[in-house]
């Protein structure tokens, strides 16, 4: 029995490092970055996943220095642009929509060449990393504006686990009775996927086959107290923060978006939470205004639209575009871009 029950466990030790190596060998052929055989042994090494259909990953390693020579990329006097974001900033509602409206600002002013970094599902910890990567990247090239378009993902944070500032996950109070074995589990599994390629990997396949199958799945397990709205507010300002001073010393305009959704237009009622959440979160986006007077605000929640936009054909849902409201938010972001330079 003894020798069974160690055999059985021999054979899942060696079966998880043949998964693990695996994991990293399939990184490392699509991405041809060795640091991926440091990651979780090395603090100063992140890695994520940017399509996994594409094999597209991004490693990220703190240490380099940024390079001391980027340059404007020459295309005959055209303006570089990079945008960031998650799902409103990206294809989303796909069965009625095939576009995004920082792909629509190219085919409306060709003046403007794009670059969208804007990932579904993600949250500022990945549009730093993504911008991190693509700078220190062997491109050497930089933009002339940066588009950060982060906010309806920040709180998931709270749910996922703190990427970047890892420091604030200690600071989050528990619920005793209610929310303790929710907040041990998110721990381990912030843990494993802090070590573990193939554990990452697993992860964003369950979930992206989740979304797929349309089965209703809710990862909010509770509702947010207003001090760990404080925590992924902080968590977004941390982040913003750390692009922005990159912006400033390679002279990239640094512009924060903040897109509208069904509520913000008054289609629908916000709710309690996210009342809540708009009234942390600006104020900590007036405290960058405040630090970084250099940046520039494009404030669309406050969006008053005119009598000939449709506002019921913006949304396929509460908060993503239509084919239609991509172009109506591509405008209104081109407008402002002009307005201000």
């Amino acid at each position: 029995m003894k020798k069974n029950f160690l055999f059985l466990l021999i054979t899942y030790f060696f079966l998880i490092i043949l998964f693990e190596l695996g994991s990293r060998l399939i990184v490392y052929s699509a991405s041809k970055d060795i640091n991926i055989f440091f990651y979780g042994f090395k603090k100063n090494i992140s890695f994520q996943i940017r399509d996994l259909s594409n094999l597209n990953f991004e490693i990220i390693d703190y240490e380099v220095k940024p390079i001391n020579n980027l340059q404007k990329k020459n295309n005959f006097n055209k303006t570089n642009l990079w945008a960031f974001g998650g799902s409103s900033s990206d294809i989303a509602c796909k069965k009625n929509n095939n576009t995004s409206w920082p792909s629509e600002l190219e085919n409306i002013n060709n003046k403007y060449i794009v670059k969208n970094f804007a990932r579904s599902g993600t949250n500022s910890d990945f549009a730093l990393n993504s911008l991190l990567s693509n700078l220190y990247s062997n491109k050497k090239e930089t933009p002339d504006i940066i588009l950060w378009a982060n906010y309806v993902n920040e709180t998931d944070v709270l749910t996922f686990g703190f990427k970047n500032n890892k420091n604030l996950e200690n600071k989050i109070k528990i619920d005793k009775v209610k929310n303790t074995f929710f907040y041990y589990l998110k721990s381990i599994s912030i843990s494993f996927e802090n070590k573990s390629v193939f554990f990452g990997l697993f992860k964003r396949t369950l979930l992206a086959l989740i979304a797929f199958s349309e089965i209703p799945f809710k990862y909010d397990l509770k509702i947010f107290t207003e001090e760990e709205y404080e925590l992924a507010a902080k968590n977004y300002f941390l982040n913003t923060s750390k692009a922005i001073k990159i912006s400033e010393k390679f002279d990239i305009k640094f512009y924060i978006v903040l897109l509208f959704d069904k509520s913000d237009l008054n289609i629908i009622e916000k709710s309690s939470e996210n009342k809540l959440k708009d009234k942390i979160f600006f104020k900590e986006i007036d405290n960058l205004k405040f630090l970084y007077p250099n940046i520039e605000i494009m404030n669309f929640k406050i969006f008053q639209n005119n009598k000939n936009v449709n506002r019921e054909s913006l949304f396929c849902d509460s908060i993503h575009f239509t084919s239609y409201g991509n172009k109506i938010v591509a405008d209104l972001v081109l407008n402002n871009l002009e307005k201000i330079n």
